[in-house]
């Protein structure tokens, strides 16, 4: 190149640098990057590229470094130094920490990306633009692009290399490098997922492995294996990580961790040191992972974690759920996978062969939870609960004893009359003992009662009386069981002729004291008592008897007595021990007809 070509060639050159100063002083965006790359190529291209012009070469003996010649060359020289220089200073400058921008010597062919399946609503917004479209099948992405799905909204998109990343509803991401693999390189894929869930499946040849790397606003994801979940709470600021198959290397503000297959990592921003735990199975029985084991598992693909995921299903024969019992135990019968463990109320249950259990059960009043749980080998679980209601039965209504049979009483009054004013009467009796004794009615009318007619009253002992004292006519009898008060039984009625008057006799001359002052009472042994009146009661006595002391006629219910309607007796054997075994008190009183006047004593005996 001669002085003239360089001098030719310098505005050129000037104006390329120039441009580059420019691009430094700006905030740009992505595009602006590439552009820079592309000038900072054109610079050394128009560099490389000029005529080789071989320059003439003065034979002047005498030698000078400052001839025009000399200045022009070392002019050019520091100019093109300088550029090369500046170059390599905004190439520097300009590259982000992600390393997103290789060199021209290291830079990998760049790739795209493509839709395998989208459903709903999935935008794109492409590098520098300033607003978002519609995807379809049809459309492929490039570094830069960053992909949205809306509500109910999913796609799966095929990376270089065959890897796929898979987006639930409101997600958001941003491919930030994509790079075909090369001979000696696997594909170089970075993701930063700004919200929402998206699952990873890396796929790498056996000698080459896919640098595939996530990156949230929290931590850094590097797999080392091929299937990985990551969600992202853009609002609590959290990152959920699962390790489905191989491991991960996550790092978070230098510190790094080896995440094992099998664990998840939960991030947020007060997390200091990164420490993964035990998945658990019932955290990957969730619709989502269960569409991407059914995708997974239609390519062939390994499952790692994702081997077995469905839990066991407890099938419950009895009792019903939600049912009602009036018993305070029910027997839960069901079954389940064989290979399963079950527990009933954490009590666990012995399986049958073919898997079928059953449990008595105990139950509260009200309602009733039993809850089951089955657990198979791959540590998948069910649980099931039952809500039983036990209802107590409502008392059996105690049953009105029926009365015990009584005896059939038969009681059968005959009679005669005579010529002096007499009527002989006799009866028998069976079926009862009359315990209280009899009263025998007489009137003018058929069937006389007592009390209502002209009545005579017999111990229980008598089976005759001679009625004395009638005028002839024709009269009625009946004789019937004395309760007490009144009569229980009656006889039939006899009718008797009377065929002449009783004579009539002197009148007797009634005792001159009709009243009862004191009675005294004593025992003499075995239940025997007696007693002396201080008067006279004309229509005898009552002896009363009971386990409570004073007892009276009328009788309280724990009252017996005993009635004697001679005037002149004074004694009488107490044989009924009414009240069971044991010590009775014993009075004796002036019987007024219907109550008691005067009453004795007390006295104590032993029946």
């Amino acid at each position: 190149m001669n002085t003239s070509d360089m001098i030719n060639t310098m505005p050129e050159l000037i104006e390329l640098s120039n441009q580059l100063k420019m691009l430094k002083q700006q905030t740009l965006p992505r595009v602006n990057q590439t552009r820079k790359q592309d000038l900072k190529m054109k610079l050394l291209a128009e560099y490389e590229t000029q005529p080789a012009t071989k320059p003439q070469v003065s034979t002047r003996p005498v030698f000078s470094w400052f001839t025009p010649a000399r200045l022009a060359y070392g002019f050019a020289g520091a100019c093109l130094i300088a550029l090369i220089a500046g170059t390599a200073w905004l190439t520097l400058q300009n590259r982000g920490s992600d390393d997103l921008i290789e060199s021209p010597a290291t830079r990998l062919p760049a790739a795209i990306a493509s839709v395998e399946s989208v459903a709903g609503s999935v935008t794109k917004e492409n590098l520098g633009a300033d607003s978002w479209e519609e995807v379809t099948a049809d459309t492929t992405f490039t570094e830069g692009d960053k992909i949205k799905t809306g509500a109910d909204s999913e796609i799966t998109i095929i990376l270089p290399g065959d890897s796929e990343i898979r987006l639930a509803a409101n997600t958001e991401i941003e491919l930030r490098s994509l790079n075909e693999p090369t001979a000696d390189q696997g594909a170089t894929i970075k993701i930063e997922q700004d919200n929402g869930v998206a699952y990873h499946r890396v796929v790498a040849s056996d000698d080459l492995k896919a640098n595939y790397q996530v990156k949230t606003n929290l931590i850094t994801i590097q797999a080392m294996g091929t299937a990985f979940n990551t969600s992202v709470d853009s609002q609590s600021q959290t990152t959920t990580v699962l390790a489905l198959q191989h491991n991960l290397k996550i790092t978070k503000n230098g510190d790094s961790l080896d995440v094992e297959e099998g664990s998840q990592l939960k991030v947020d921003e007060e997390t200091k040191k990164l420490a993964a735990e035990q998945l658990e199975k019932q955290d990957l029985n969730n619709d989502w992972l269960q569409k991407n084991r059914a995708a997974d598992e239609a390519k062939g693909y390994e499952l790692g974690q994702l081997e077995d995921i469905t839990p066991p299903v407890i099938t419950v024969n009895e009792p019903a759920n939600a049912s009602t019992v009036n018993t305070d135990k029910v027997t839960v019968k069901g079954t389940t996978e064989t290979d399963a463990r079950l527990w009933i109320n954490d009590e666990e249950i012995t399986l049958s062969e073919n898997g079928s259990f059953s449990k008595e059960v105990s139950l509260n009043e009200g309602e009733n939870s039993i809850n089951l749980k089955a657990k198979d080998p791959a540590g998948n679980v069910a649980t099931q609960t039952l809500t039983i209601t036990y209802t107590k039965p409502a008392p059996e209504p105690t049953p009105t004893p029926s009365p015990e049979p009584q005896p059939s009483i038969s009681l059968t009054l005959t009679g005669s009359g005579t010529t002096d004013g007499k009527a002989n009467l006799s009866w028998s009796l069976s079926g009862s003992d009359a315990p209280k004794g009899f009263k025998l009615a007489m009137g003018k009318e058929v069937n006389p009662s007592y009390p209502g007619n002209s009545a005579k009253y017999l111990d229980s002992g008598a089976r005759s009386f001679t009625w004395t004292g009638l005028e002839a006519g024709v009269y009625h009898f009946r004789v019937c069981i004395y309760n007490g008060e009144g009569c229980s039984h009656y006889s039939n009625d006899a009718s008797i002729q009377v065929l002449g008057s009783a004579p009539k006799e002197e009148p007797k001359e009634e005792p001159k004291e009709e009243s009862v002052s004191s009675i005294t009472l004593k025992t003499i042994g075995a239940g025997k008592i007696s007693w002396t009146v201080d008067g006279y009661s004309k229509n005898g006595f009552k002896v009363v008897w009971s386990k409570t002391a004073s007892p009276t006629y009328p009788c309280r219910e724990t009252d017996r007595y005993y009635y004697t309607s001679d005037p002149n007796a004074t004694s009488y054997t107490i044989t009924e021990a009414f009240d069971g075994p044991g010590t009775y008190y014993v009075r004796t009183c002036e019987y007024l007809g219907g109550a008691c006047g005067v009453y004795s004593n007390q006295i104590e005996i032993t029946l």
